[in-house]
Formats: structure tokens, sequence, C-alpha cells
């Protein structure tokens, strides 16, 4: 949660970030006091259907302030909730030592708001452009979890919008449909979404060995086919590192970290973030 707040800081001004309140109806606000920004340009924060909790608090509130176009899936998870777990060994009396470890109880004690005033429990942060998810076949978000806790709202605090920015966003939408409609990498994730869901939704399996086989070699097929989705028109995008990072390949991170960013400089939808931030800039 405070490295929500310290990265909203990096793009705002200052100001207030979140909003939590307790069982008793105390509310905190956690702000950023510093009125450094590092950047001050079009920005973009991606997010889909799994994105919960501290990234929801810093794409709510970048959008409050009007300083970021949230692209992604069309809500996030709307998990808006503090837990703490407590270890019942404090709370036995001596005499029942005995039957410890007693284990732990995970408990919500506390609820995030948007600056604005809504949760983002529930409902989580919908996004301003939205781009098909990967994801949503899966059906797993906040509110369909048995007993979680409902939307409400709390009255807003003040802050000031960011006005840097001038861009029309109906029109950097409209850009950025017609772009996905085109493409061919985002036919290829819409048609693998649908054939998830339904086979999520079958239930039959065969008990064939051979039909077995023959399945498994089409999933990883498929799975090859997203991992090499076709590239609508050369990239743009070229990965720079922060000076601060120094490369070392004795690190056991060095593979993995380049193999991401050779992976994220052909992704469709850093691919299209980056066209949605040329349209907002222009």
């Amino acid at each position: 949660m405070d490295d929500a707040v310290s990265m909203s800081g990096l793009f705002i001004k200052k100001g207030p970030v979140v909003q939590i309140k307790d069982g008793a109806g105390r509310t905190d606000v956690l702000s950023d006091n510093d009125p450094r920004v590092v950047y001050q340009g079009p920005l973009v924060v991606l997010v889909n259907s799994l994105s919960a909790s501290a990234s929801e608090i810093l794409a709510a509130a970048l959008q409050d302030y009007g300083r970021a176009v949230i692209v992604g899936g069309p809500s996030t998870f709307g998990k808006g909730t503090v837990q703490i777990v407590a270890d019942l060994d404090q709370y036995l009396p001596r005499q029942l030592a005995g039957v410890k470890p007693s284990g732990s109880l995970r408990l919500t004690i506390k609820k995030f708001y948007r600056v604005s005033g809504g949760s983002t429990q529930w409902k989580g942060v919908t996004a301003d452009i939205s781009l098909p998810d990967l994801y949503s076949y899966l059906g797993i978000q906040e509110k369909t979890m048995d007993y979680s806790l409902p939307w409400d709202t709390t009255s807003p605090v003040s802050y000031k919008r960011w006005t840097s920015e001038k861009y029309n966003l109906d029109l950097v939408k409209k850009n950025s449909a017609s772009r996905v409609k085109a493409s061919k990498a985002f036919k290829l994730i819409v048609e693998d979404i649908a054939r998830l869901r339904k086979q999520k939704e079958d239930s039959k399996e065969s008990l064939r060995f051979s039909s077995f086989l023959a399945k498994q070699k089409f999933l990883k097929e498929e799975a090859d086919q997203l991992q090499n989705l076709p590239v609508d028109e050369p990239s743009y995008i070229r990965i720079v590192r922060p000076k601060v990072d120094k490369e070392n390949p004795t690190n056991p991170n060095y593979q993995k970290n380049k193999e991401w960013l050779k992976q994220i400089s052909k992704d469709a939808y850093v691919d299209e973030a980056w066209h949605i931030l040329a349209d907002m800039a222009r």
C-alpha cells in the first residue's frame, strides 16, 4: 500500500491518494506530500481482471486525478479490503499453552476508498479504454467470492486534478478500437478467450489415452501461438534500462529479466499502449 502511494506520487504534484476506513467508521487518508514529479508526459496504466489491491489503488488514484488513461480488461479484480493475520497463540491463556501452535486467523479490518469516494471493492477500476482480457474466461473476481464485502462509498476528499495534458479521450478510444478490430494478434486473443471459456464450461474428459495426448498437443499449440502472436506492423518499442540497473550476467535474475524484456517488446497489449500514448501526445 505504501508503495502504491509512493508510485502514485511520482506522477502527481501532491495530494491524497487513497482513503482507508475501519469498521468503526474512522477514516485515514494516505497522501503524497512531495511536490516533485518525475514524469509529466502522457501516461497509460495497463490492467487486467487479475489486477488487485495495491495496483488498483495506483490505477484508481491516477484515474481520479486525470493523470493517466487506464487501459486493459473492462474492470480490475475488485479487492478493496485490508487484512491482518492474527496469531492465535498470542490469545491463549497460560493453561492452554500445550495446544500450541493453534494456527492463525486472517481478518478483514479495513476497506479502501478512492479519493473520489467510491470503493475499489467489488467494482474494481473500470478501464478508460477496454481491450480483450485473456483472463476474463476464468470468471474470478472479488464479487464472485463467497461473503465478499459489497461496494459502497464514503465522502470524497479534496484533490486537484491534473490539467497539463490536453487530448481528446473519445478520439483516442476510437483510434484504439479501430486498431484492435484490425489486429491479427487481438483477433487470435479473442478467439482464444472464447475457446478457453468453452473449455472451462465443458466438464467432459475422454478416458482414452490417445484422446488425452491429442488434447494436450492441441493445448500446447494454442499456448505457443499466444507466445508468438503475429506482428501487425514493425514495433517501434525499444526497452530502455534505467541507468541504475547494471547488467550482471552472474545475477540469478539476469536471464529471467532479459527474457521478460524480450517478451514485452513484442507484447500486443504493450504495443497498443504505445499507440495510445502516441495518440495522446499528438
